[in-house]
């Protein structure tokens, strides 16, 4: 694990966002969450990344 979050914390970094401590990092990866998606939101959240902008539906 701790080198499946050192990647994660490396691949935020190459990206240029700043990260969260690499315990917090590993916390998240051995998550058992009902939602994965909630997961990976929280996981991009502590790795730095914005949030994504949401464009409206076109007609």
């Amino acid at each position: 694990m701790p080198a499946d979050a050192k990647g994660a914390l490396v691949w935020a970094s190459a990206a240029g966002v700043q990260a969260a401590a690499q315990p917090r990092i590993e916390e998240l990866l051995r998550a058992r969450e009902t939602f994965v998606e909630e997961l990976f939101d929280a996981l991009l959240d502590e790795l730095g990344f914005p949030e994504a902008a949401h464009s409206e539906p076109q007609p």
